[in-house]
């Protein structure tokens, strides 16, 4: 018992994806009585690769800079120049990149010496053109990786923040482009928080690799262990390995691989779109096309690999099959 000495036990808890997999196989090999099938290596993803470019800095003269001084850029521009403003993170520099860009633009408007006018648009220029690699950077920050990639445990089907997830990237796209109009509400920072906290992408990629892993250990199991029906013992215990069929993975696994492949469709498409159009996310996009082109396509074989053996076997052993016919989609 743990109840209410968690802190000071040493009670486990063991995610219910593993447990459920790890039970599935075991029980199949306790019926077929054969070794179970291992379970469950934490699978690891592949590291998102780094951002190897950085912006050059755009440096202002100290007498042009003076002539800023009456427009609130101003200020903008000397926080950034401070020792705590050289240190911002990847978030609250692109923010201020954005605010700049809005600010020189409001200066120029109220300047009168077209010299200076004439700098602030080449400085623009410059900003816009550094713009997309300063959002590069923030989509490699540490809360960013963490949710793609670094972020620990598996779905579990009923609490794993698909709605703050999927509005922390999509605010994440409101930013690529935000437009003459944006106002810095201050959210960044609390929806880098939530992705960083929920981690549905990393949770959802590491799922499908574990299913993908243990299926294809479990098909092989049974390939070589399944009864062949050609005696009224074998035929009952292939009645009770259905029984296990339908408990663990109809009844139980079905719905939770319901749910991994809806993040998948509402998630895959937000992130190819974030991180589309911009050469410096290159190597992002890669990684992300290789978890749903390889990894996630591989879940989905394995998938019905896996229960094209129990059509097969049910077809054998004539048992009538524990589900639709359509049931049984990897979606």
């Amino acid at each position: 018992m743990c109840a209410g000495v968690w802190a000071l036990s040493g009670c486990f808890f063991e995610p219910a994806l593993p447990k459920l997999l790890n039970t599935y196989g075991t029980r199949l090999a306790t019926l077929l009585e054969a070794n179970a099938p291992p379970c469950c290596n934490t699978p690891s993803l592949p590291s998102i690769p780094t951002l190897e470019n950085s912006a050059k800095e755009v440096t202002i003269e100290l007498r042009t800079f003076y002539a800023l001084r009456h427009c609130d850029v101003y200020s903008l521009v000397a926080e950034r120049n401070t020792a705590l403003g050289k240190l911002q993170s990847p978030s609250q520099r692109y923010l201020y990149e954005l605010a700049l860009l809005q600010g020189l633009a409001r200066c120029q408007s109220q300047l009168n010496d077209n010299n200076i006018k004439a700098e602030i648009d080449t400085w623009i220029e410059q900003k816009q053109t550094q713009l997309p690699l300063s959002f590069a950077n923030l989509m490699h920050s540490t809360e960013i990786r963490h949710s793609l990639a670094l972020g620990n445990g598996y779905i579990d089907g009923e609490e794993d923040g698909l709605s703050q997830s999927m509005a922390g990237y999509q605010y994440l796209q409101s930013l690529r482009d935000p437009g003459p109009g944006w106002e810095n509400n201050h959210k960044l920072e609390t929806h880098l928080q939530q992705l960083q906290r929920q981690a549905l992408p990393a949770r959802m990629f590491r799922s499908s690799l574990l299913i993908s892993e243990q299926l294809e250990r479990i098909t092989a199991m049974l390939h070589e262990q399944a009864p062949q029906c050609s005696t009224p013992q074998e035929k009952q215990k292939a009645e009770y390995l259905v029984n296990v069929f339908k408990l663990f993975f109809i009844d139980s696994l079905q719905p939770m691989a319901g749910k991994l492949n809806h993040y998948h469709h509402q998630l895959i498409p937000v992130l190819k779109k974030l991180t589309a159009d911009n050469p410096n996310l290159g190597p992002l996009q890669l990684w992300i096309a290789a978890r749903y082109q390889q990894d996630f396509s591989n879940y989905q074989d394995q998938w019905q690999k896996h229960v094209q053996w129990w059509q097969a076997f049910l077809k054998r052993c004539e048992l009538k099959a524990p589900f639709p016919n359509n049931a049984l989609a990897p979606g």
